[in-house]
């Protein structure tokens, strides 16, 4: 079979930049959520401009998940600190526990203080994908988890950029609360050698949801089966 398609498009291309900056403008765009709707109608309309071409909606199904709240505070301080959820997240009553850094918690990290990470709130950074050493996120977690941690916080390395999101990878499985915080509530934390944080995110709920995702399909798209 072979597909005969309209040339790529260069990243260079100004239009194509425009159109990036405008989702990107829409929001966080999580399922479910207003952003969404809307960068959802902004890719059909721009997707029907293209001459010739036909758009699609299609429903996809998704384990869904709502946090109704969440909340993460020093006890040491009583001070609040900025936090967002890791989508999927286990929910939690309620866990007060000694903060434990890892730094940039890679697996030798994690094997140096095995010893200290059971029963502690794990503490790690956030890393620029795209390199050949990066080591995600939900590893990170996997690890805090194996290791019988009892929370899991990952910090964006950038100061002002706020704090780190994206998914836990739980999908409804067995996991422990997972929070993404910036660089200066990991500073508050880090400072004390016997730093304890309440970690909260409660009321997080499972379901299934639809979301749509919209194709155009090209004019010159064409299929030879052989």
């Amino acid at each position: 079979m072979e597909h005969l398609l309209s040339p790529p498009v260069s990243p260079r291309d100004p239009l194509m930049w425009a159109d990036f900056q405008a989702l990107c403008d829409l929001g966080g765009r999580l399922a479910g959520s207003a952003s969404e709707a809307a960068a959802l109608a902004f890719a059909r309309k721009r997707l029907a401009a293209v001459p010739g071409a036909k758009v699609r909606d299609d429903p996809v199904d998704y384990p869904g998940w709502r946090c109704r709240a969440a909340q993460l505070t020093s006890a040491m301080t009583g001070v609040a600190l900025p936090c967002t959820p890791l989508l999927g997240t286990a929910s939690a009553a309620g866990i007060v526990a000694e903060v434990l850094d890892l730094g940039l918690g890679r697996h030798e990290d994690f094997e140096r203080h095995a010893d200290r990470i059971r029963g502690r709130i794990v503490m790690v950074r956030h890393e620029y994908p795209f390199t050949s050493a990066h080591v995600h996120r939900r590893v990170k977690l996997s690890l805090a988890q194996q290791m019988g941690a009892v929370g899991f916080l990952i910090a964006h390395p950038e100061r002002g950029v706020g704090a780190v999101s994206g998914s836990s990878g739980r999908n409804g499985g067995a996991g422990i609360p997972a929070l993404g915080i910036g660089v200066e509530a990991a500073d508050a934390l880090r400072p004390l050698p016997d730093a304890h944080a309440g970690c909260r995110p409660a009321g997080a709920r499972p379901g299934l949801g639809r979301g749509q995702r919209a194709y155009r399909r090209p004019p010159a798209w064409r299929k030879r089966h052989g």
